[in-house]
């Protein structure tokens, strides 16, 4: 049995592994272009977390704040609401 190289022409054969590696080249660039793009977009993503993660942060101290001085006022009004009805 004869060898397939020893079938083709050896033009042939070559014009085929040619095309062969611009379809695995063409192949590898989109999967580069693909990996940048996921790079970059991490790093977009990354940013919009931590600036996102900073304003719930800031929000939850505000919140917190507004909560303890609400209480404070809450529990000066009826410590005077209690003595000027002198339950206290």
């Amino acid at each position: 049995m004869a060898s397939l190289t020893s079938l083709l022409p050896s033009n042939h054969l070559y014009l085929v592994c040619i095309s062969t590696l611009r379809k695995l080249e063409e192949a590898v660039e989109t999967v580069h272009e693909n990996l940048l793009y996921l790079k970059t977009r991490k790093a977009e993503m990354r940013t919009t977390n931590e600036a996102t993660n900073h304003r719930v942060a800031l929000y939850s101290l505000v919140s917190l704040t507004f909560c303890i001085v609400v209480s404070a006022l809450q529990i000066f009004y009826l410590k005077s609401y209690f003595q000027k009805k002198k339950l206290i």
